[in-house]
């Protein structure tokens, strides 16, 4: 199986939406990172500095809130080589690793292939991005990091909590 560090190398992963440029939806990555509408007038309120960081958020987002997404990912907007530990940090990297390691070992996942069980990664992002959506949209066009993470933090709790067994007394 294709372990984390040789994916990223290989330039054949692309970071994959349904929420991109030929989102029949929204362009969500445009209106968050840069600010424009559809038409390309800056409205909104930039929240991410790029595409691939907000697709790193919004994996984490929706793994760890457990949503999937089942819009078709017609975008391939950046390189997974972008999801590295040098251009995203140790932190984010680390965790995006452990959902990767989560994915494949899921008995659902063990006949797919590579490419498939990257989609299903991308699955979790799109996931996150809906979340997102659906706040930003509930908000008058405005996301509240800090109320996401607060939400989204003791289900990151439990996780790890599940992964660190008990001591035996």
């Amino acid at each position: 199986m294709l372990d984390w560090e040789t994916m990223l190398g290989n330039s054949q992963f692309r970071c994959n939406t349904g929420y991109g440029v030929k989102s029949k939806i929204i362009n969500f990555y445009k209106a968050v990172v840069k600010g424009e509408d559809a038409t390309g007038h800056e409205l909104y309120e930039k929240y991410f500095v790029g595409s691939s960081e907000l697709f790193a958020f919004a994996t984490l987002l929706g793994y760890f809130s457990q949503k999937q997404s089942n819009e078709k990912q017609v975008d391939k907007f950046a390189r997974a080589q972008q999801l590295d530990q040098e251009t995203r940090g140790a932190e984010t990297t680390s965790a995006l690793k452990m959902i990767w390691l989560e994915i494949i070992k899921m008995p659902e996942n063990e006949n797919k292939t590579q490419i498939e069980l990257w989609t299903e990664f991308c699955r979790y992002t799109d996931g996150g991005i809906e979340i997102l959506l659906e706040h930003w949209e509930n908000n008058n066009f405005k996301l509240d990091l800090v109320e996401i993470y607060q939400d989204v933090l003791p289900k990151m709790d439990k996780f790890i909590e599940q992964l660190i067994p008990e001591d035996e007394e």
